[in-house]
């Protein structure tokens, strides 16, 4: 009996050291997570079944504006936004910038120097959480959100997209069913093969909106007051149309009724003389 006691003795800080172990970083014992090598399994090794109470968001943006294209060697911004409807308080994450098919191969490199509680991984081409990152709680929902710089690869990588894995936390120090995690993708970048510092065709410009988060009215601010009509589009993050609404000679002030739309994150898409600007927006 004596000889059982050792053993179990000898035994639990292995177990305790190993349910604790990823609130550093999951890279180091279990690998890339984040779906960019065809893998869906996630955070499910710990954390349970994928839950879609977990919303993730990948932004790609040139000087603040979002863009859909890379010149190869310039440096852009990556945002990653999660929001969780359950309310945990904490967030744990992979990021990395994969080919537009998952494949074993990753693009560009990292830089996390302005960035907190992070570390890079897989020669800077991963970023993922080094503790634990805290949470916005607004309501019944928990917010996360950070940018990364990411240096775009050389000319001929071709077509590229971001993969992230967030795992949403109740923080008891436990990897549980309890967590809520799951995947997200950004939308295609495509190669542009023009010199650095040329605007990529077809971006995106900055919209205004507010408040934000947003729960029944949203206030947009319409950018060209001049034009007779815009087309206004609400996209959520699997790609589909929520809502499109038409204004014409309006202010320069529009509201839209957001009422119906689920709690999550979406993209306030507005079209007008062959401009699209655009914003996220967070629903609770």
């Amino acid at each position: 009996m004596n000889k059982s006691i050792i053993i179990l003795t000898l035994l639990i800080p292995f177990a305790f050291i190993g349910l604790q172990s990823y609130e550093n970083g999951p890279t180091d014992n279990v690998g890339n997570r984040t779906g960019s090598n065809g893998l869906k399994s996630g955070c499910s090794s710990c954390h349970g079944n994928k839950n879609a109470a977990t919303i993730v968001n990948i932004e790609f943006l040139d000087q603040g504006n979002v863009v859909h294209s890379y010149i190869p060697g310039s440096t852009y911004d990556v945002k990653l936004t999660a929001v969780n409807t359950h309310a945990r308080p904490a967030f744990g994450f992979q990021i990395t910038g994969g080919s537009a098919n998952p494949s074993n191969t990753l693009y560009g490199t990292f830089d996390n120097s302005e960035v907190a509680n992070t570390s890079l991984k897989l020669s800077k081409q991963l970023v993922e959480h080094s503790n634990p990152l805290d949470g916005e709680i607004i309501g019944d929902t928990s917010h996360f959100s950070r940018t990364f710089k990411w240096i775009a690869p050389v000319k001929g990588s071709g077509d590229l997209r971001f993969y992230a894995a967030v795992n949403a936390v109740n923080h008891n120090g436990d990897n549980d069913n309890n967590d809520n995690w799951n995947l997200g993708t950004s939308e295609i970048i495509t190669e542009n093969s023009g010199s650095a510092g040329t605007a990529s065709s077809g971006e995106n410009l900055n919209l205004y909106i507010f408040p934000n988060p947003a729960s029944d009215k949203l206030h947009i601010q319409l950018p060209q007051p001049e034009s007779k009509e815009y087309t206004i589009r609400v996209i959520n993050m699997r790609g589909q149309e929520a809502i499109r609404s038409v204004a014409r000679n309006t202010r320069s002030i529009y509201i839209l009724d957001i009422h119906t739309l689920l709690a999550g994150y979406y993209i306030i898409m507005v079209e007008s003389n062959q401009q699209t600007y655009s914003s996220g927006l967070i629903k609770v």
